[in-house]
């Protein structure tokens, strides 16, 4: 009885023994291992790059939409239009298309002055927030862009907030200028206007 309990240990460690070589031989679990510790790094790197170049494409939309409206300003076209501010605003956003969204999160500041060096830009950000537009929606174009020849400076500020979707590790803190965690996105437009009443 007691020869068979030997033979079973030492069978018992034999079989232990070889099976902690097949198991220290085996790599079938490495490329899970391996792809577990590459994995979060990548995917922030990738969404990284995604938020980078949605941020781009916007300042883009954005700064194409302002110059596209400005020239009706700096050809004297919305002036004699009648056009008011929420029209300026309503072609800004025409001029976006569907890359923006034309809430609240854009504001248009319309300034002018006899002089360049007149003009002092009004900040996009007061406190963290947006800047309110001056003047009403329904405030003639032509009281803040000025007559012919005056000096126009048009600026679009935009609350992207875009960034709030990638809040995971930081990723959108890096572009973040909003308190709110949003992106600013700013475009602006200067032009003396032409001599139009001629």
């Amino acid at each position: 009885m007691r020869k068979v309990n030997r033979i079973s240990r030492s069978a018992i460690l034999r079989f232990g023994a070889s099976k902690l070589r097949l198991f220290s031989r085996d790599r079938d679990g490495t490329t899970a291992i391996e792809f577990g510790l590459v994995a979060l790094p990548f995917f922030l790197f990738a969404f990284g790059i995604m938020l980078v170049g949605m941020k781009y494409f916007t300042e883009n939309a954005v700064e194409h939409a302002v110059e596209k409206a400005a020239r009706e300003i700096r050809t004297g076209q919305a002036q004699k239009a009648g056009k008011t501010l929420a029209d300026f605003r309503t072609m800004v956003c025409d001029a976006a298309t569907s890359y923006i969204t034309c809430d609240s999160k854009l504001v248009i500041h319309v300034q002018s002055a006899g002089q360049w060096a007149d003009i002092v830009p009004t900040p996009c950000l007061t406190g963290g927030a947006l800047t309110p537009s001056s003047g009403l929606g329904t405030d003639p174009l032509a009281d803040s862009s000025g007559a012919a020849e005056a000096v126009v400076l048009v600026t679009a500020c935009y609350e992207w907030d875009m960034t709030q979707l990638f809040q995971l590790g930081g990723l959108g803190d890096s572009i973040a200028d909003m308190s709110n965690g949003s992106a600013l996105v700013q475009a602006v437009s200067t032009f003396r206007t032409e001599p139009y009443n001629n």
